[in-house]
């Protein structure tokens, strides 16, 4: 699995690099692997909080039947969304450690 630690030694290494002005082209992998990471996160924190929204729609829409069929569509696409975050996230990584390892 990747190392627990990623964000912080990637930022780390590259704010110090940066300081020192020894940043060259060669670094672009780590600032590509930093921002796929923290979209990917990004995306899955998105759609657990429009899963919440969904499901308050929902649940409301008991009261209102075209707040529940919105709601129930919301659930569908949040729940996709999730998903496909979580997927892309373990592609993500087991790409990194297959080019890493070569």
């Amino acid at each position: 699995m990747a190392d627990e630690n990623f964000f912080v030694d990637i930022s780390d290494t590259l704010v110090e690099k940066i300081q020192s002005g020894d940043f060259h082209l060669s670094d672009l992998p780590e600032i590509v692997a930093l921002a796929i990471k923290a979209l990917i996160i990004l995306a899955g924190i998105i759609a657990f909080i429009m899963i919440l929204v969904g499901g308050y729609q929902y649940i409301v829409g008991g009261i209102y039947s075209d707040m529940r069929e919105s709601g129930k569509n919301t659930l569908t696409y949040a729940i996709g969304g999730f998903v496909l975050a979580m997927l892309s996230y373990a592609i993500v990584n087991l790409v990194q450690l297959l080019v890493t390892a070569l």
